[in-house]
């Protein structure tokens, strides 16, 4: 599905697709769904190898301490050997692949704290999208998993409808939060705008105890499009000493 986008007059607030892509990144390293689909495909690898690469240089340009950086950075890249089916069964590979996961955890907080406070609000919306789109999906392509997933790790998508939910009412909750420590920056009005109208949809969407249908997802792309996550043309360039690559980013 791919809906109209959404226009907004300025350039997305950066921190904003940080917080998407660090979100992204830990999803991979903490749900099962990933490696029980198959893994990743060298195309979305490839991808993903781009982010990396813009997601640690904004880590770096946050001052954030270069021992972490540098493990995000390690983890980020063994992204396929992690998310490989053979990760199920494989000791070593899991036991490194729970680490990673905290890793992530603890970035993705000392990140936020590092965030300046006026783009802080922004820095949540890309989080929460993200958690939002990926459980949508996953409940979506929940009937494709392998018979072994529900022996192993009973009632998943019945788990994943929660923390849908979830999701949901912490993004409504961030967008109509306007106080001193969460307040809009006049210079993404537009965005704020669009997150509002996503925070109605949602709200009427939880009211009704409704399903991600195509329409929900529409909802959450619109929203995406306008924040530059989904459907962006930015093109891998090769990143200088003072110039950061670009940013792709990948729905999945």
């Amino acid at each position: 599905m791919d809906p109209p986008r959404s226009e907004t007059t300025t350039e997305p607030p950066w921190e904003l697709w940080l917080g998407h892509d660090l979100e992204q990144f830990f999803s991979f390293f903490t749900e099962i769904h990933y490696a029980a689909m198959g893994g990743l495909s060298p195309d979305v690898l490839d991808q993903l190898n781009t982010v990396r690469r813009w997601t640690v240089y904004q880590l770096r340009q946050l001052q954030l301490p270069d021992v972490l950086v540098d493990a995000a950075d390690e983890a980020f890249a063994d992204l396929q050997r992690l998310t490989d089916p053979s990760v199920i069964t494989d000791k070593v590979k899991w036991r490194r692949r729970r680490a990673v996961a905290h890793t992530c955890e603890v970035l993705m907080q000392l990140t936020r704290a590092h965030v300046p406070s006026h783009h802080r609000r922004y820095y949540d919306f890309g989080v929460m999208l993200r958690q939002i789109n990926a459980l949508a999906v996953m409940i979506r392509t929940a009937p494709e998993l392998p018979p072994w997933v529900e022996e192993g790790w009973p009632g998943l998508p019945a788990r994943y409808r929660t923390e849908l939910r979830r999701a949901c009412a912490t993004l409504v909750s961030f967008v109509h939060d306007r106080g001193p420590t969460n307040a809009p920056d006049p210079a993404h009005q537009d965005l704020d705008a669009v997150f509002d109208t996503l925070a109605g949809h949602l709200g009427t969407w939880l009211a009704a105890q409704g399903e991600p249908d195509d329409r929900f997802l529409g909802h959450v792309q619109i929203a995406g499009h306008a924040a530059g996550i989904f459907g962006s043309a930015r093109a891998a360039l090769q990143s200088t000493q003072d110039r950061p690559p670009h940013r792709r980013g990948e729905r999945l």
